[in-house]
């Protein structure tokens, strides 16, 4: 056998034998190359079940861009393709075959998804275009059936496009111009306009929340207005007592409406009960917030410090820095705190020391490096709080700071850290322990719990981690770069978008013996 491999040149039986024998090498080296690339896609054994693959018109020097994919019956929409040249559009796929029904023929920037269509924002040459240049693109509703274009309307923005706030009765637009306007669905045609001075968003981007017909917005005098889009009038306005600039996003959970500002303070408002709470100190807030029944969950910057001094004067507080337990007092019998003294020291009991307004002046005027402060030593949390009460429930001091929106998985709150520590960190709720600890990040998107099993897009890969220990099952990585967006699951296949700008359907085996909890994809996505 050996002299037959290396005999090539002698006679034309010996050619013959060489040609055979490169043919079955050229064979085995591109069977290799197949397995070599599945192994890449999945782990263990092939859980891609199909790739639907972006049309690309040119060759990519950097990774392109995907959305999180929505479902709307057996369809996959989602937003992909390669940002720097202008070629980002919408794309339909067969949940089932993967194969993909149609595509928007403009490039978009937005889209928002309804019962039987999608509505879009197009933008011809949006990333190609001077932004100082007025850029002409269109509204559109498309069909989800088969692609086609219902209806059109012209749009016009001075530095960026319009933004699709919802849709409910009507698709809410906010544009640039701070004009507050409601489209009809069927027709395209603006059915209403709110102008200034009654509608003057501050920032399109952070400061206006919208909820099927309900939108709320920050106005430049830093209260917060309640739009009723369908009865296409103002509810209500909240004026902030101390009219703070919003430090992050407003958040909406629940019903209730989320106002962190940029000095530290939150205010947690009702607008269905007419109910609105005092600012309420609670540190620098990090992500977004999740509320559930009466807590809410929330990362902010607190002072290491101020918090060891409230710890110490609590002699029945706990111990640990990095966990705390309502009730500086005797806790009555409906769980709130009982103790008089509403501005208490305690870690555990009203949120933050208050001076006394009352006491005078220091008037002993000591030298500056004597009188001068420690700075405050300010460290990432994730935090519990209780919003009828006002106490803490309880406070965990993180690594990292707090990425993204808290998940609640059963009894456990998933946790995704940036900074000096990218990780998933599981929480109990009850108590802020933290039970595990997971080093798959920086996370893309939030994380999904379903059947005892968490699915988290990494850096690299999507991986399936144990929700009761913590480990990484297995993983999935996609062709090129890495996932995009937050994982969908229907069913026993998950769905994923990745920066390649494809999209993957994976098959799940969760253990038949668990509870189903799932994340639902959001109708909302818009290009940043």
């Amino acid at each position: 056998m050996r002299t037959r491999l290396h005999s090539f040149s002698n006679g034309k039986s010996n050619g013959r034998k060489g040609c055979v024998e490169q043919r079955l090498l050229a064979v085995i080296a591109m069977v290799t190359l197949v397995f070599c690339n599945t192994s890449c896609n999945s782990m263990p054994g092939n859980r891609v079940l199909w790739v639907c693959e972006a049309p690309r018109k040119m060759r990519w020097s950097v990774k392109g861009i995907a959305t999180t994919p929505i479902i709307r019956g057996d369809t996959i929409i989602y937003m992909g393709g390669y940002a720097m040249k202008d070629q980002v559009f919408l794309h339909a796929v067969d949940a089932r075959t993967g194969k993909r029904k149609w595509s928007s023929k403009d490039p978009i920037s937005q889209f928002l998804v309804g019962s039987d269509r999608v509505f879009v924002l197009s933008r011809p040459d949006f990333f190609k275009t001077n932004p100082y240049m007025h850029r002409t693109g269109s509204l559109e509703a498309i069909s989800i059936a088969d692609g086609k274009v219902l209806w059109k309307a012209g749009t016009q923005s001075d530095f960026q496009n319009p933004q699709m706030l919802s849709v409910g009765k009507y698709i809410y637009c906010l544009t640039n111009k701070q004009t507050l306007t409601g489209v009809d669905q069927d027709t395209g045609k603006v059915a209403w306009e709110l102008q200034q001075p009654d509608f003057q968003s501050n920032a399109s981007s952070s400061s206006t929340i919208a909820e099927g017909d309900n939108i709320y917005a920050e106005m430049p005098d830093h209260s917060i207005r309640w739009m009723n889009g369908k009865a296409q009038r103002l509810e209500n306005t909240l004026v902030l007592s101390t009219a703070p600039m919003l430090q992050q996003h407003l958040s909406l959970s629940n019903n209730i409406l989320l106002i962190p500002a940029s000095d530290g303070t939150l205010v947690i408002a009702n607008f269905a009960k007419r109910s609105v709470t005092d600012s309420l100190p609670v540190g620098v807030v990090t992500g977004l917030l999740q509320a559930k029944d009466e807590t809410l969950f929330f990362g902010s910057m607190q002072d290491e410090n101020q918090l060891a001094k409230q710890t110490q004067k609590d002699p029945g507080g706990t111990k640990s820095e990095t966990n705390t337990k309502p009730g500086s007092g005797a806790d009555t019998k409906d769980g709130t705190n009982d103790s008089s003294d509403t501005k208490g020291g305690a870690a555990n009991g009203p949120l933050v020391n208050q001076p006394d307004k009352n006491s005078p002046p220091d008037n002993n005027i000591a030298p500056a490096r004597e009188k001068q402060e420690a700075k405050p030593a300010l460290a990432p949390f994730m935090c519990a709080l209780n919003m009828e009460s006002k106490n803490w429930i309880w406070r965990t001091k993180l690594a990292g700071r707090q990425a993204g929106l808290p998940v609640i998985a059963g009894d456990l709150l998933l946790i995704a850290t940036s900074g000096m520590d990218e990780s998933l960190i599981a929480l109990d709720i009850k108590t802020g322990k933290e039970l595990w600890k997971n080093n798959c990040g920086p996370l893309s998107g939030e994380p999904v719990f379903d059947r005892g099993v968490i699915y988290a897009n990494g850096k690299d890969q999507l991986n399936a981690i144990d929700s009761r220990t913590g480990e990484t099952l297995w993983s999935v990585k996609p062709r090129q770069y890495g996932p995009s967006g937050s994982p969908v699951i229907q069913g026993d296949v998950l769905y994923m978008t990745a920066d390649d700008s494809n999209l993957y359907a994976v098959k799940l085996t969760p253990p038949p013996d668990s509870t189903i909890t799932k994340r639902t994809s959001s109708s909302n996505q818009m290009l940043r």
